[in-house]
């Protein structure tokens, strides 16, 4: 079928790829502003600081923080002071033992060598001529029977030493390297020390050696000593690994002074300010800046993850992004200008006062809130660790406080009541966390009066704010709502002048939408404001309309049927002008256009077939309102407050029964006619609605024309 009617304008391809790239650059321009005033606030006060320097002002830790440069100097002495690690080897002191026995063989044999030698000499010289035993070549020889062990100054002294006396200055030296080696020889530099110590021992008067003995006794010594006490690394790691566990960090605790005013500054002070980036000129810390971006990139995500599955309403319309995203912004900014006041002044939850209002849905303030506390506690970090999650706690309960509040923030002034409570309750988180830090009572009370200045202030921005949300973003709050439903609004007091009957229709039919929504969980303020307005078309013609004839004859009457229908249906257009003339939110003008949507005025079109000769040629579309289905619960609601309370007035003598029985009748109707099939309703909130109805209409019925039925 082929129908003209007042639909509200679908989006066509070509504007679809412009509402996306319209809503990813509110989201980028978001994302790069929010990043810019956290990367602005995050950072910690610097200062123009050398090391010698006396510093110009006290700075203190925003947090507990491990002094690593101090820490680092701590481990480095430990670990040094730590002695290596040595492990003996019986194998080889087993393997000396053996050594000194084959070499004293060799000794012996070279003694044996020298008395042949001798002997030999002694025959060339003869008897009585003097002779030297041992030459140049024959003591190279025996340097080299030795592997040059031996100098030849010691070989010389072995050959002439007495039976006895070497017999004795083996045995010492054997006895000396034995102990040595039980007691265990180290090696590297400390090999040679205890070869001198131990040729001390050799050396000491009470032995009596000749000087030839030394000799022997201390190349004894040198040759045969090994070091069987070794450098054991892995043992020594694992000690000096001890050590630097064992040593505790250096730590400042938060608010401790780093540098106090007037101090000089030393190394490991001024290492500590430029790691917490207090230091100026210290280089752009992109690491922060990275963990940042992270940070709020994942917020976001989340949140636009969220908004897709709960609230593609929101995400679908770039004007709520654009607001959500001015909220934002302001928001982080108000708190940082309440940071340079006071650590402790954050009314960044006001946002959760504009974002119920605007969206009336409370998971969505809710979640809102919480992003923009996570936000504004990386804002306070820089006064310490404690104040953050201060902030954090204290806003996530003042944010949902106010969320809760909502449904009775219906006045101005009820929003400096829920400023109150909200902040009291920062005040009292406040307080519990001074009392989990001993602090005094004075910072404590102080701390409290700064959280109730916190909602007070949140709650006067909100209420400052509020017309520039609902003039600039077009918002419509329960508060705009019932300025809007104002009984002293022109259009509603011309309405009550020139056609009362349907004024006080519309009252009734207001009266219940706003219980019918309460029930069911719609916007109840939207919907009453819609209720008052729905009918104003009728002003260009109020005595066509049964309510406003009051006595009068019915013009109707005289007309035939096609042209009641005209002027009937037209209240839906000249509504729309009025609408639109009076400059009433666009919510409204639809909630106008869609509470007939696209139904039939029945009672003409049953007139027309009794009057016409070809009954089965008349055309129910050619009855029919020129608007569209509602596509809200709202608009349903209004469709069917409106019919309903229109049809139980027409009811002669109503009992309760008649009177459910004509709700249900007007409902089936509308869900049969396909009115209901856009505005995501279910059935049991459809019943719920019913029954609404049916308690609001006792007692409250006014003549009107019974709807005649078809003749069978």
């Amino acid at each position: 079928m082929n129908r003209d009617k007042l639909k509200t304008k679908g989006k066509s391809k070509k504007t679809k790829p412009k509402r996306v790239f319209a809503r990813i650059m509110i989201a980028f321009v978001t994302y790069v502003a929010t990043f810019l005033i956290l990367a602005a606030t995050s950072v910690p006060q610097q200062h123009a600081l050398e090391v010698g320097q006396v510093s110009p002002v006290t700075i203190k830790a925003p947090r507990n923080i491990v002094d690593h440069y101090s820490t680092d100097i701590k481990i480095k002495q430990a670990r040094e002071n730590v002695s290596p690690k040595y492990t003996q080897y019986d194998n080889i002191t087993a393997e000396v033992a053996q050594n000194i026995d084959g070499f004293y063989e060799l000794l012996n044999g070279i003694r044996e060598m020298g008395e042949l030698e001798k002997e030999r000499k002694q025959d060339l010289a003869g008897e009585s001529a003097s002779f030297v035993p041992y030459d140049s070549e024959f003591l190279n020889d025996m340097q080299e029977e030795m592997d040059s062990r031996f100098t030849k100054g010691e070989i010389l002294a072995l050959l002439e030493l007495s039976q006895e006396e070497y017999v004795s200055v083996l045995d010492k030296a054997k006895s000396i390297i034995t102990n040595a080696m039980e007691a265990g020889v180290k090696d590297s530099s400390e090999l040679k020390d205890t070869i001198s110590s131990l040729k001390q021992q050799l050396i000491n008067p009470t032995n009596n050696f000749s000087e030839n003995a030394q000799s022997v006794g201390m190349g004894i010594i040198s040759v045969m000593l090994k070091a069987n006490f070794l450098y054991d690394a892995e043992l020594t790691d694992i000690a000096r690994d001890a050590a630097e566990a064992a040593v505790e960090e250096v730590m400042y605790m938060e608010k401790e002074n780093i540098v106090r005013e007037g101090e000089r500054i030393d190394e490991a002070q001024y290492e500590m300010l430029k790691s917490l980036g207090m230091v100026a000129d210290t280089g752009i810390n992109y690491a922060r800046f990275i963990a940042l971006a992270a940070i709020e990139l994942v917020l976001f995500l989340v949140f636009a993850f969220y908004l897709d599955i709960a609230h593609k309403n929101v995400i679908t319309s770039p004007k709520l992004l654009l607001t959500l995203s001015a909220l934002m912004i302001i928001s982080l900014l108000v708190s940082w200008a309440g940071s340079l006041i006071n650590q402790y002044i954050v009314p960044v939850y006001f946002a959760a006062f504009i974002c119920v209002m605007m969206v009336e849905k409370k998971s969505l303030a809710l979640v809102f809130n919480a992003m923009l506390s996570i936000l504004a506690s990386i804002m306070f970090i820089r006064f310490g660790e404690s104040v953050a999650l201060q902030v954090l706690i204290a806003s996530l309960v003042a944010g949902a406080i106010t969320v809760i509040l909502f449904k009775k923030m219906t006045q101005r002034a009820t929003l400096m009541i829920a400023g109150l409570v909200s902040g009291f309750a920062v005040g009292v988180i406040y307080i519990i966390f001074s009392l989990m830090n001993y602090e005094s009572w004075m910072p404590m009370l102080m701390n409290g009066g700064l959280g109730l200045a916190s909602g007070l202030i949140a709650s006067v921005l909100a209420i400052g704010t509020l017309p520039m949300w609902e003039s600039v973003f077009r918002m419509l709050t329960p508060m705009k709502l019932l300025e809007i439903a104002n009984p002293n609004q022109p259009l509603l007091k011309q309405l009550l002048n020139e056609a009362p009957g349907t004024y006080h229709h519309s009252i009734m039919v207001g009266n219940m939408a706003e219980r019918a929504a309460e029930t069911i969980g719609a916007n109840s303020f939207l919907v009453r404001a819609g209720a008052y307005y729905h009918d104003i078309g009728k002003l260009k013609r109020p005595y066509f309309f049964v309510e406003n004839q009051q006595g009068r004859n019915n013009p109707h009457d005289n007309i035939k049927p096609d042209l009641s229908t005209r002027i009937i249906t037209s209240h839906l257009i000249d509504g729309i002008e009025l609408a639109k003339k009076a400059k009433l939110p666009q919510v409204i003008v639809d909630l106008i256009a869609q509470h007939h949507g696209d139904s039939a005025v029945m009672y003409f079109y049953y007139k027309t077939k009794e009057l016409s000769p070809t009954p089965e040629e008349v055309n129910i579309d050619d009855f029919r309102y020129k608007g569209r289905p509602p596509v809200s619960k709202e608009a349903a609601i209004l469709m069917l407050a409106d019919s309903v309370e229109a049809a139980v007035r027409s009811i002669d003598n109503p009992s309760a029964k008649s009177v459910r029985e004509m709700i249900d009748k007007i409902i089936k109707g509308r869900l049969d006619d396909g009115q209901l099939g856009d505005c995501a309703l279910t059935m049991h909130e459809i019943k719920t609605i019913g029954d609404s109805f049916m308690v609001a209409l006792v007692g409250l019925y006014h003549e009107r024309v019974e709807y005649p039925e078809e003749t069978k």
